[in-house]
């Protein structure tokens, strides 16, 4: 039996097609992070991720530093609610860290 491969293309080559036909615009979606990152060879997930918290500025860096300052004095009694918002946090933070590079890549490519 032959095995059919159904992702002939990298994620770098969808993003930028997908580009092509919605005026310019990169988009990922935070399921496809792990594999944009590991095709950029830039930095592994956890580079990735401390580069994106390092960008959080204003209010939401503020946010960031009040829930790992619970963690640190409550450890497992912090709420589940703040653990929630903590996590919701990184994914967002990182999934727009990697909409950007993927901006980025797309603007350098079309032309």
């Amino acid at each position: 039996m032959v095995a059919v491969l159904k992702d002939w293309n990298s994620l770098h080559s969808t993003v930028l097609e997908d580009a092509r036909l919605a005026n310019g615009n990169a988009h990922l979606e935070a399921p496809e992070v792990p594999k944009w990152i590991a095709e950029g060879a830039r930095l592994d997930i956890a580079g990735e991720l401390c580069e994106a918290l390092s960008d959080l500025e204003d209010k939401p860096r503020e946010k960031f530093n009040a829930l790992l300052a619970d963690l640190c004095q409550h450890g497992e009694d912090i709420p589940q609610r703040k653990a929630m918002e903590m996590l919701d946090m990184l994914r967002s933070t990182l999934t727009d860290h990697c909409v950007a590079q993927a901006q980025d890549f797309v603007e350098r490519e079309l032309p």
